[in-house]
């Protein structure tokens, strides 16, 4: 699995060899394996709420500051650009 940020290079690879999965829309597959029937049922469940939890978005101004934060101390910091309010 491979995500691009990217757009313009997600254009690009669109219809190449290898990229096939950026025709489809985004999804998850969750699989589980056991022997036992219920204990697989719940193995599933444990998995789709583990995805649910990701994608459900929290504390994103935290985060955003903690990302924030480390690109300064990496020194890959660019500063946003910011819009004017009369527009």
């Amino acid at each position: 699995l491979y995500f691009l940020q990217d757009p313009r290079k997600e254009q690009r690879l669109r219809g190449q060899p290898g990229w096939d999965h950026l025709e489809e829309p985004l999804h998850v597959l969750v699989t589980a394996v056991d022997h036992n029937s219920l204990a697989c049922q719940q193995k599933l469940r444990q998995g789709v709420e583990s995805v649910r939890n990701l994608l459900t978005p929290a504390h994103d101004d935290y985060k955003r500051c903690q990302l924030m934060q480390l690109a300064i101390i990496n020194g890959t910091y660019r500063q946003a650009q910011e819009t004017s309010s009369n527009e």
